[in-house]
């Protein structure tokens, strides 16, 4: 959005805690080291130059915590805790969304998550240390067995306790992922790679008794993705050496040291020990977004939008992404008026008639008639074209499109086009005043696309995008594939410079980046 809106025209203020925009589909390749931190980051304060290196975007560290819709002003903390305010004319909000854990016992406290570079160098740093920890544990081991004889503690020093069962055999890094969707599926397969690549080389013993279990409540991984790419990709991780897939078993409480299941159908409870966790599974509010659902739309759960994005009950606020739903006026509760409309045409009040005035209709924000919505056109075609209709059955006509609406499902590719469109229509209202925004918006769909490990991705990419059912070509893993997954996320980074990295980081493809967390050295003071 702020690529797109015109400062010229208005005076743009970015609040942000973290001074960098992140491009969280590459976000898991930093998991492994295939991709460098900053090749998916860019700095806000790059964004501020327009034209001829003039700063005309002002940018304020600091986390929104309310806002005052009567006053028009952001209440905000900065980094020293110090309330701050910011008025505004208008508002965009796009704070996103943070993992949803559903309440589950534990699984807040003993998870990471998948949402932030920090989580990710957390887990490439905790992956690393379990590793030289288990090689510190089995290199003592050997040790003691060489040596032979008791410790003190009554153990055997070659491995075995006093009941002779070998220590040494326990030495296995299990690691689990809750979520079968496009985050989790990558991180194992990022993981997995590492381990099975360099890992496996670095320590030999350890990475063949590494396992990675993925967890998920449906009967097939990415079940977002259509039925042949998932079904694939399915079959391709539960035949990839380390990994364990449990479809169809439901989280019931985490521990420190396991995860317990419930087979869904057989009620069949299962433990799973780990040393990680990570949490990849579900799209919860931020705490920002909650107090306003509160304030706002206490009977909501997520902040619902008119078509054109603005929040519903508040003039100059617009939100997007995935803290917000479209959610449009119903066509059934204006069914009187526009069978009235319909009775005074030509046509009478039938299917034509909707057909014919649907583009007026869509500039009304009823974007239930939008052509992208796939169940639009089974529900026209249920009905006869020219066949004039009772009060009755217009009423059930208007009732079926409502319930056949589908909102946009929350995904990056969305949030992208619904910031396009927001900075478009902020520009064309203040070149023309009185001009409503030519059509709601109706996000169009470019595809799926997922990387599954062992260079393989699976890839529907839509060429003909504003369709009911749109058309283009899928493709199964294969030599190549993870090529044009990149080059596609490639093409669809924000800087050039992002580009250049991400570029650098696929051609050294065989030189991963192993450092693991940065720590700062430790102070001395004078002796």
């Amino acid at each position: 959005m702020t690529k797109q809106i015109d400062p010229s025209k208005y005076k743009v203020t970015v609040i942000s805690p973290r001074p960098y925009f992140l491009f969280t589909p590459l976000l898991t390749g930093t998991i492994s080291g295939s991709l460098s931190m900053r090749a998916i980051m860019e700095p806000i304060r790059s964004r501020l130059l327009w034209g001829r290196k003039r700063r005309v975007i002002q940018y304020v560290k600091a986390e929104a915590v309310d806002i005052d819709t009567e006053k028009h002003v952001v209440h905000c903390k900065d980094n020293e805790g110090d309330p701050l305010e910011v008025g505004y004319d208008q508002l965009a909000i796009g704070v996103g969304s943070v993992t949803n854990t559903f309440g589950i016992p534990g699984a807040q406290e003993h998870s990471v998550f998948v949402k932030d570079i920090a989580d990710a160098v957390k887990i490439k740093a905790d992956l690393l240390n379990l590793f030289c920890n288990a090689e510190k544990r089995l290199r003592n081991y050997q040790k003691g067995k060489d040596q032979g004889g008791k410790d003190q503690g009554g153990k055997d020093q070659g491995g075995k306790d006093q009941g002779g069962k070998d220590q040494g055999s326990k030495e296995e890094i299990n690691i689990v992922v809750v979520g079968g969707g496009p985050a989790g599926v990558e991180t194992v397969a990022e993981i997995n790679d590492l381990i099975r690549n360099e890992l496996r080389v670095q320590f030999p013993e350890l990475a063949e008794k590494a396992k990675i279990t993925i967890v998920e409540m449906l009967d097939r991984l990415l079940p977002q993705f259509k039925k042949p790419i998932s079904k694939f990709a399915t079959e391709k991780l539960e035949t990839a050496p380390g990994v364990v897939t449990l479809l169809r078993h439901q989280v019931q409480k985490v521990d420190e040291k396991a995860v317990h299941l419930k087979a869904l159908g057989t009620d069949e409870e299962k433990v799973i020990p780990y040393e990680m966790l990570v949490w990849a599974s579900g799209v919860g509010q931020t705490c920002f977004a909650r107090k306003l659902l509160m304030k706002l739309q206490p009977e909501n759960r997520v902040l619902k939008v008119e078509p054109d994005l603005r929040l519903q009950g508040c003039e100059r606020v617009f939100a997007f992404g995935d803290c917000a739903m479209v959610s449009p006026p119903s066509l059934a509760d204006h069914a009187d008026v526009f069978f009235s409309e319909a009775v005074n045409s030509n046509t009478g009040p039938c299917v034509d008639w909707l057909m014919k005035n649907r583009l007026r209709l869509l500039k009304l924000n009823y974007v239930q008639l939008d052509k992208r919505q796939w169940r639009l056109k089974g529900t026209l075609e249920r009905w006869p074209l020219h066949q004039k209709l009772s009060v009755a059955q217009f009423k059930s006509l208007l009732k079926e499109l409502d319930d056949g609406y589908k909102p946009p499902i929350p995904t990056a590719q969305i949030a992208k086009q619904a910031g396009g469109y927001l900075g478009t229509s902020l520009n064309r209202a203040m070149s023309k005043p009185k001009l409503i925004p030519h059509l709601p918006f109706s996000p169009s769909d470019s595809g799926a696309m997922s990387y599954i490990g062992d260079g393989n991705a699976v890839l529907n990419i839509n060429i003909r995008k504003n369709t009911p059912a749109p058309k283009g070509f899928t493709i199964f893993g294969g030599r190549g594939s993870k090529l044009l997954w990149h080059g596609y996320y490639w093409l669809n980074q924000s800087s050039f410079y992002n580009r250049l990295l991400s570029f650098t980081d696929v051609i050294l493809a065989g030189s991963r980046d192993l450092s693991g967390e940065p720590q700062c050295p430790k102070q001395h003071g004078p002796p």
